[in-house]
């Protein structure tokens, strides 16, 4: 489940960094607030302002988890990950930017992959893809976001949990 305190905490961040105009700012994730949606939020955020950060972690499970997920692409880690990963397909989906159709289609077969192992049904499995499809579908051809939209998933089999998050800077409901 999202975390609301951790998208707070995300907002906030995002309100400071655009205030302070730096466009390499220290980001220090304090505690557990690294939930999926909030990291990608602030994603979004970094990627579609030109921002560069550099990633600081006071938990190790965080940073473990944040460097699995590629916060790396986004900016600077402290920390040297000597670590070799197996391929994700079917566990996760890494923080990753889409800005085509043809990048939607690829991302959807992994949503579908992830899905599968889970234990629910067929009907299911298709109405969340669908429902995958028409938001990120969305953020391409209405969100008018620079960078077009950030998605990322992850499965809990033992929570029997699956977790998406797709986001996009665009220029919101009203604007569109």
């Amino acid at each position: 489940m999202y975390n609301l305190q951790a998208a707070f905490n995300a907002l906030r961040l995002i309100e400071n960094i655009k205030q302070s105009g730096i466009s390499s700012p220290k980001i220090n994730f304090k505690g557990d607030w690294a939930d999926i949606f909030s990291v990608s939020m602030l994603l979004s955020f970094i990627s579609n302002n030109s921002i560069y950060p550099s990633f600081c972690f006071e938990n190790e499970d965080v940073r473990n988890f944040l460097l699995r997920m590629g916060i790396k692409e986004y900016g600077t880690v402290n920390y040297k990950d000597n670590r070799q990963y197996h391929n994700s397909y079917g566990k996760f989906i890494e923080f990753r930017k889409f800005s085509s159709l043809e990048e939607v289609d690829n991302y959807l077969q992994e949503i579908f992959g992830i899905l599968k192992r889970t234990d629910l049904n067929e009907e299911d499995i298709n109405a969340i893809v669908y429902i995958s499809q028409e938001l990120m579908d969305n953020v391409i051809r209405h969100a008018k976001s620079p960078n077009g939209g950030l998605l990322c998933g992850m499965v809990y089999p033992r929570r029997k949990e699956v977790e998406f998050s797709i986001v996009d800077c665009g220029i919101g409901f009203k604007g569109s």
